[in-house]
């Protein structure tokens, strides 16, 4: 049987902290003889004693704290998976679809450019009082690929 330590009644300020029985903790036999044990075995009754968790209390407090972030941060991650699954379905319908307009029937062919096609002094707009283009000069030649860009939502 381990031998055991009586303590003294622990006080916290100058306040006795109630108790009916002096605090016994169990001593190991590597431990009696060593003046660390003996703190270590104090330390434990007197914290018992004012109601603080032993040690291995606090360390599964300690490490459920540190297993909340990586669980929250998964269950985070079934969201940004729905997510990333509805605009992965979205990108393959797109990838699938036809890359050319189809003509409709009885359309004649477009004329193969051979020299350029110019634009000189392009005046538009939907509101003939606030022009979209105005005095607009474009010269494309022949094999040219040339893409015009507005500001975005422009249409």
């Amino acid at each position: 049987m381990p031998a055991l330590i009586d303590s003294p009644l622990p006080t916290r300020g100058t306040a006795a902290v109630p108790s009916a029985a002096p605090v016994l903790a169990p001593v190991s036999a590597a431990s009696r003889h060593s003046a660390a044990g003996l703190l270590r075995q104090a330390h434990a009754a007197v914290a018992e004693a004012q109601g603080e968790p032993a040690p291995a209390q606090r360390y599964a407090l300690a490490y459920l704290a540190a297993l909340y972030s990586p669980v929250r941060g998964l269950s985070r991650l079934s969201g940004v998976l729905a997510k990333s699954t509805a605009s992965a379905a979205r990108l393959r319908e797109v990838l699938d679809s036809d890359e050319r307009i189809p003509d409709r029937p009885g359309a004649c062919p477009a004329p193969t450019v051979r020299h350029l096609v110019r634009f000189d002094g392009v005046r538009f707009g939907y509101d003939p009082a606030r022009p979209v283009l105005d005095g607009f000069d474009l010269t494309l030649r022949a094999g040219e690929l040339v893409c015009l860009l507005g500001p975005s939502g422009a249409g």
